[in-house]
């Protein structure tokens, strides 16, 4: 705003979602630059938002966003959240080969982070997943998260992928299939990449087929 006060600042994220529906974040002084909040998922509200300033049309009507011009702006809460990530755009990456690290926890070769859901159906207190998304799991097709595996691999040489989901598959019969699915599909390609999911300890049964899935 020093440099030029038409800039439009955003704020968004876990931490501010949640903020901004206990309390207005845009009333507390140490973030009066901030001319807007987006409310939980900004990769569909944001590219509105961009397009609208653009344009120079007013930003009420957009869903999830809460303005410092107008307060009470904000008309649905969460309203993307049902909106399956497979039908998303793929995932783009441009020019990204010299932007990953070696990995931190792996001492050799190039490592990338990936999200093939989002959500989780727990409710564990220290998270803020069940707030932000209702308790609800959203996940990608199998297909395309090896789609994106494989391109990482061919065109950046990616070898460890680090999967940032809540939990990598759901607790019970939908999340076995789901894991299954996406190692056969690797294993169809001939794909031999190292990667990291998280998940829940009560994702994968204490049985045979739990042993198989491992």
């Amino acid at each position: 705003k020093e440099i030029n006060q038409s800039i439009f600042v955003v704020m968004g994220g876990h931490h501010a979602s949640l903020a901004s529906q206990e309390e207005s974040v845009l009333e507390n002084t140490a973030f009066r630059a901030v001319d807007a909040v987006v409310i939980g998922k900004g990769d569909l509200t944001l590219p509105l938002m961009i397009d609208k300033l653009r344009r120079g049309e007013p930003l009420d009507e957009i869903p999830d966003v809460v303005l410092r011009t107008n307060p009470s702006s904000r008309l649905i809460l969460n309203a993307w959240r049902m909106i399956p990530l497979s039908k998303y755009p793929q995932i783009r990456h441009i020019q990204l080969a010299d932007t990953y690290p070696q990995g931190s926890q792996i001492k050799s070769g190039r490592s990338a982070r990936m999200s093939t859901s989002e959500g989780c159906i727990g409710n564990c207190s220290f998270c803020t997943s069940p707030k932000l998304y209702g308790r609800q799991y959203n996940p990608r097709h199998v297909r395309q998260v090896v789609d994106e595996m494989e391109y990482l691999h061919d065109k950046y040489g990616i070898e460890k992928i680090y999967f940032n989901d809540d939990t990598f598959i759901k607790p019970g019969r939908d999340g076995l299939e789901r894991a299954n699915a996406f190692c056969d599909e690797l294993q169809k390609r001939g794909i031999r990449m190292q990667f990291r999911p998280l998940l829940r300890t009560d994702s994968i049964p204490m049985n045979e087929e739990g042993d198989r899935v491992f």
